[in-house]
């Protein structure tokens, strides 16, 4: 077993700003005098919840961190598979928030398959990382290697108040996250740290995405080279110099 920390913050501070302090002290060297702070020991996995006083229909897995990261992904597909087996819906914040694109463009209902949702999820995914802003106070975890995500409950369409059968879905989801996080032996390092979601169960590998990136970097490097090429047949190198540049 492991031991659990809670942690609450103020809603007063914005970002994440309160939990940097925390974990700045946390983290400090232990040759340093005491603070009086109780120490668990490393941290290897941090849960951020977030519950609205309403009934909860879904719960959204909030993971993008600041400068693009991504915890690993092991940890994203076990919250997935728990939310689902306690008979809650899985969203993804990101997708939902940038959905007013795809509406305008109006290609969501159009593309078969269910390419248009899958390009709508990736499409915010990529813009959210290339902005490289937290979308939560999991993102505050990542510069400790901490692999964090955020539980945010949200609300239901029927507007009822917060009732206690909500409370009790959303805490066996923590209850069965805590759980398993207490049962890895070693941080998480099986699964990608770089990946990209199209649905909640379906991901698209560093190896798949980063190979296109390469293609389009091809011709620059093809003219670097002839841009190489080009110069050393118009520079003459003496014998003597060529000796002393080598």
């Amino acid at each position: 077993s492991k031991d659990i920390i809670f942690i609450t913050t103020p809603s007063s501070v914005k970002n994440h700003a309160a939990l940097d302090h925390w974990l700045l002290d946390y983290h400090r060297s232990p040759l340093l005098p005491s603070d009086g702070m109780f120490r668990g020991g490393e941290i290897w996995a941090a849960l951020s919840l977030d519950i609205p006083n309403a009934s909860v229909g879904s719960i959204a897995i909030a993971f993008e961190g600041d400068n693009g990261e991504f915890p690993n992904l092991d940890l994203v597909n076990v919250a997935v598979s728990i939310i689902k087996r306690v008979g809650l819906k899985v969203v993804l914040p990101v997708a939902q928030e940038r959905s007013n694109f795809w509406q305008r463009l109006g290609l969501s209902s159009k593309l078969p398959f269910g390419l248009g949702d899958k390009c709508k999820t990736l499409h915010a995914i990529m813009t959210s990382q290339a902005i490289g802003r937290a979308t939560g106070h999991h993102g505050a975890f990542k510069a400790y290697r901490v692999e964090a995500i955020s539980l945010v409950g949200v609300a239901a369409d029927s507007g009822k108040k917060l009732q206690s059968k909500d409370i009790e879905k959303y805490a066996e989801v923590v209850e069965l996250m805590v759980r398993v996080v207490s049962n890895i032996l070693e941080r998480f390092h099986q699964s990608f740290f770089f990946w990209l979601l199209t649905s909640e169960i379906r991901y698209v590998p560093v190896e798949e995405y980063l190979l296109p990136c390469a293609f389009l970097l091809l011709p620059l490097l093809l003219r670097a080279y002839s841009m190489h090429h080009t110069a050393s047949k118009l520079t003459r190198w003496p014998v003597k110099e060529l000796l002393l540049v080598f």
